[in-house]
């Protein structure tokens, strides 16, 4: 029979085993290059941003950066109460190739919905409205598309940096941070991570036009309900479960920067409570130290003076196992609480469907979706609208002749 020493002695094996290897192949990834002569170049991209926003200068630097990089079109999805404010804005940057759509109730997979069938070039970008691109991203994200049966392509992500840096936003940095150094490790190891970021990600566009990808997109059920939340999740997991291959181009000409919460408001749902840890094993404090700072190495290099914060981080470290219990206890909950207005149509992200059997509506007939083309559904998909409305960039009124 096993002691709890030999328990032990294997589970530090494993931790720290594991830790190494995914050092290793981080530090081994390479991104795909960009081809002498590729087959596809930023005139094959259409960009959807799906916003709440009703302008703003964070919004106008998306946009701006985003059509540097010469796409064939960007299309703003918002909110019908948001239309005319973001049409002014498209008019104001580069009305040409921006368009504004929109739906009733804010629902980022809805919102999505809504543009899907209006692009027509080969490749799709979804893009945050948050996010400030490097003049190349698009020529890195379309490298790995020379394979056939690539699906996604995500991109490496930094915090914008503030000129005076809190630990509230170095949490933020060391997040990202951590998070370009698991998906490049597990996709040097094997092709596969948790998920492509919405934040910036690419797809081809037929996979998203696809009937069956359409119907599963818009059905997704949890438990009793209807799921319409967590779209890159189930992107994702379509693209695996399809076959298609995932890519994620780690490089600094691909490197897109965003913005977290610079505040405690991610934590107002957390209740602050003391986390005691006891080392069943602790062979030495350089061990210690190199599991919670190995993925941070390259931030430390780059930003020496946050250094500073290294406890805290350390610190969170340990708390964060308490948000993540608080996660596992409040599955049910899809609210953002950090965004202003990100919640106010909240219900439309988990519509509770009616039991087997039951003669009330059915949950799944959801009045929220703004889409075009109902014939090319059908039945298969919730009750749609007539289409949104749907405004090119600027705004014109139709003459008769």
């Amino acid at each position: 029979m096993l002691s709890w020493l030999c328990i032990g002695i294997n589970l530090w094996l494993f931790r720290y085993l594991r830790t190494i290897v995914n050092c290793v192949s981080h530090w081994t990834f390479r991104p795909i290059p960009i081809p002498e002569y590729p087959t596809y170049s930023p005139n094959d991209v259409t960009i959807i941003l799906p916003t709440i926003a009703a302008g703003g200068e964070e919004l106008a630097t998306t946009l701006r950066t985003c059509l540097r990089t010469e796409p064939r079109e960007l299309i703003l999805v918002t909110v019908d109460a948001n239309v005319e404010n973001l049409a002014k804005v498209a008019n104001s940057i580069n009305a040409k190739r921006v368009r504004v759509l929109s739906i009733r109730e804010a629902n980022k997979r809805r919102q999505m919905c809504r543009a899907i069938p209006e692009v027509k070039t080969k490749i799709t970008v979804f893009v945050d409205d948050d996010v400030i691109w490097p003049p190349k991203v698009l020529q890195w994200m379309l490298a790995p598309f020379e394979d056939p049966q690539m699906g996604g392509v995500g991109t490496s992500q930094r915090l914008k940096r503030s000129p005076n840096m809190r630990a509230w936003g170095f949490l933020g940095a060391a997040y990202l941070e951590r998070r370009n150094f698991d998906c490049s490790a597990c996709l040097n190891i094997d092709g596969g991570l948790p998920c492509l970021s919405g934040r910036t990600v690419a797809y081809r566009t037929n996979i998203l036009q696809d009937d069956a990808f359409t119907h599963g997109f818009t059905n997704e059920q949890w438990r009793t309900c209807q799921l319409n939340a967590d779209d890159d999740n189930f992107i994702t997991r379509w693209l695996y479960s399809h076959g298609k291959k995932i890519a994620m181009q780690y490089h600094p000409e691909a490197e897109v920067q965003t913005t977290l919460e610079d505040g405690p408001k991610y934590l107002s749902q957390c209740l602050p409570l003391e986390h005691r840890v006891a080392l069943f094993v602790f062979l030495g404090v350089w061990t210690f130290l190199f599991s919670k700072t190995v993925k941070l190495w390259g931030h430390f290099i780059r930003y020496p003076a946050d250094l500073m914060f290294l406890p805290v981080y350390i610190g969170f470290g340990y708390f964060h196992g308490l948000i993540k219990f608080w996660g596992l206890i409040s599955l049910s909950e899809t609210t953002w609480g950090s965004r202003d207005g990100a919640d106010a149509d909240n219900r439309v992200r988990m519509i509770r469907l009616p039991r087997y059997g039951s003669t009330e509506p059915d949950g799944r007939k959801s009045t929220s979706f703004d889409l075009p083309h109902e014939h090319m559904h059908g039945e298969q998909l919730p009750a749609y609208d007539p289409p949104g409305r749907h405004y090119g960039a600027p705004l014109t009124t139709p003459t008769t002749t």
